[in-house]
């Protein structure tokens, strides 16, 4: 289940404070300009590699913005929207 009004979890970035349309407090896990602290390859899907989403590589450690646009892509190739509420 995802809490906030869009999908995208901890990588789901909102500038939005105090509570959504349905009166549930907003929450924000993480700030704008965030990098990941951690590698991208301990980040890559088995089936679904960076560079192929990217078409060609990119930094270890990328940006919030850019590992968002990484999951968004799995989640549309895989069609896997469908069964997120």
């Amino acid at each position: 289940f995802e809490k906030q009004s869009d999908w995208g979890g901890l990588w789901n970035y909102t500038w939005r404070t105090g509570v959504d349309s349905h009166g549930d407090p907003v929450h924000g896990s993480m700030y704008r300009y965030l990098w990941s602290n951690g590698p991208k390859e301990c980040r890559e899907f088995a089936d679904y590699s960076f560079d192929e989403h990217f078409g060609g590589p990119i930094p270890s450690f990328p940006p919030r913005e850019v590992l968002y646009d990484y999951i968004a892509g799995r989640a549309k190739k895989s069609n896997v929207r469908q069964f997120i509420q």
